[in-house]
């Protein structure tokens, strides 16, 4: 299987901003890739990633961790910023040099566009 960007990574902590990237989106299609076992699967940028059920579940159980969390946290009232900074410990480098077009507040957003209370 040929993934283009889904995987990237397990713990991918930036997105472009919503709605070019649904944080919640994703951990379904990876749950769909999960469900067809590949043997093989390719991504854009690692290529070949080992054992891909074990990485892509690894991955679709870190992000649906993380979604909970933030949700929690938009639940109490903070702010994406507070939230940025709760639970990734800050932005960094690579939101700067893409001018936040990719970056954690990003991330952030797309939770919270898509937060049901």
């Amino acid at each position: 299987m040929f993934g283009a960007d889904l995987y990237l990574g397990v713990k991918v902590r930036v997105t472009h901003p919503w709605p070019r990237e649904d944080v919640r989106a994703q951990i379904a299609s990876i749950r769909k890739v999960i469900a067809l076992k590949p043997k093989r699967y390719f991504d854009g940028h690692r290529g070949l990633v080992r054992d891909p059920v074990a990485q892509l579940t690894t991955k679709a159980d870190w992000t649906a961790e993380t979604v909970g969390r933030i949700d929690a946290l938009i639940d109490r009232g903070l702010a994406d910023r507070e939230i940025v900074k709760s639970v990734f410990g800050g932005e960094d480098r690579w939101s700067l040099v893409t001018g936040y077009d990719y970056s954690r507040r990003n991330y952030v957003g797309s939770v919270r566009a898509t937060h049901r209370k």
